[in-house]
């Protein structure tokens, strides 16, 4: 490696394609008296599974999870975010890289596919895998032998700073995604990238 980092950790929907739109369309399907843009966004200010109005703990979370049956089609069918595809190409050749996620895996999976984005990735740990990204995180310590200061977390919401951090992983916010600056801050990233471009120009300092 030519660099300390080992393993780059990415959030999926809101970092590599924007998924805002096709998350809230879904979850409005879905859950009875949901709110409304704004406080949609909050759910993602903790672990979005913990909040009582997505499930009861103990449901498996699947291919078969009403909110997925809608939301994988419409993931389908959106575009990488501007630049995204150029900057995995390029980080890829100085650090692995793990997509840590709430969505499930197999529509992830497919998205890489479709883009020709998989080989860069070494595992998708999605919400299937388990719904708690610290219980994920663990996984990727074992699994590549890494601790935390080999790591840093490349996400759009406070909730994944504040899981990333309780193991001891530094997070980088991006701005294009489910969360606005305002509430990035309060998870206190080591770095904010307001495009793709500058994500490329923090991970490579």
């Amino acid at each position: 490696m030519k660099n300390k980092m080992q393993i780059l950790l990415f959030d999926f929907d809101g970092v590599i394609v924007d998924t805002f739109g096709v998350s809230y369309r879904s979850m409005r399907t879905v859950v009875p008296n949901p709110p409304d843009e704004d406080g949609y966004r909050s759910w993602f200010n903790g672990n979005v599974y913990d909040n009582e109005d997505v499930r009861l703990d103990g449901i498996r979370v699947d291919e078969n999870d009403p909110f997925f049956k809608i939301y994988t089609p419409l993931l389908m069918e959106q575009e990488p975010v501007s630049g995204m595809v150029e900057v995995i190409k390029e980080l890829h050749s100085d650090h692995r890289m793990v997509v840590i996620s709430s969505t499930i895996s197999s529509p992830i999976k497919d998205y890489l596919d479709k883009h020709n984005l998989s080989r860069h990735f070494d595992k998708i740990y999605g919400g299937d895998v388990h719904k708690s990204k610290v219980a994920k995180i663990k996984m990727v310590f074992t699994e590549f032998k890494v601790e935390s200061d080999g790591c840093i977390f490349v996400t759009d919401t406070l909730g994944d700073m504040r899981e990333a951090a309780k193991m001891g992983i530094k997070s980088i916010g991006v701005t294009w995604g489910f969360q606005k600056l305002e509430s990035l801050q309060k998870g206190n990233p080591i770095a904010i990238a307001n495009s793709p471009n500058e994500l490329i120009a923090l991970l490579k300092k």
